[in-house]
């Protein structure tokens, strides 16, 4: 149960300390190469006319996490601005995708870059886990969610079909039940609401 709104201060030492505890850095996706190249790729792969996100609206309105190539880290997280204005409206997107970084570092960089772009399947469930991680520490900040079918219609961009989509609205229904049943399902999202209980965000 939410208590108080955290300030964004407050969100900025939650993410930076779940952030180095996981091997991730967070860069301006504007200035990251990587992440120009895949904008490049995007436009490409619309142009020959598959429903991908725009170039210009990946760069603006995704955050993408990809295995470092720096040994330093596990994962880079690419945001959609200059990571020192996120805010404390920003802790449910940045709890998806550090998610997405602890799947790099289970399955590893190779397996997961390879399951995610070869299988639909395996794309979906990477994204329903990411989704449901980010759908615990809403919950648990008070926040209305839509329904589970709703919110897997967003992934639909990630050219997932009717399956997929089906898939991941599934594994949302199965996360819900869990936690109202008062069961954790995500060590980050679980992370992330102690470090707000212990600055009396949320009881």
């Amino acid at each position: 149960m939410l208590i108080r709104p955290p300030t964004d201060e407050e969100a900025r030492e939650i993410i930076a300390k779940v952030y180095a505890a996981r091997g991730i850095r967070l860069v301006d996706k504007r200035h990251d190469a990587v992440s120009q190249a895949l904008a490049w790729a995007l436009g490409e792969l619309r142009g020959a006319g598959l429903d991908v996100p725009t170039a210009e609206g990946f760069l603006r309105d995704y955050a993408t996490t990809l295995p470092s190539l720096d040994p330093a880290f596990v994962a880079v997280v690419g945001w959609p601005g200059d990571p020192a204005e996120i805010g404390a409206g920003d802790l449910g997107r940045c709890c998806h995708e550090a998610t997405h970084a602890e799947q790099i570092a289970r399955d590893g960089a190779p397996a997961f870059v390879l399951a995610y772009l070869a299988s639909r399947t395996a794309r979906a469930l990477y994204e329903a886990h990411a989704c449901g991680a980010a759908d615990e520490l809403r919950l648990a900040m008070g926040e209305a969610l839509p329904a589970p079918a709703a919110e897997a219609e967003r992934f639909r961009p990630y050219l997932l079909g009717d399956r997929q989509i089906a898939l991941i609205a599934g594994v949302l229904r199965s996360v819900r039940a869990t936690l109202g049943a008062g069961v954790s399902c995500y060590g980050v999202a679980r992370e992330m609401v102690e470090a707000l209980r212990a600055r009396g965000c949320v009881a």
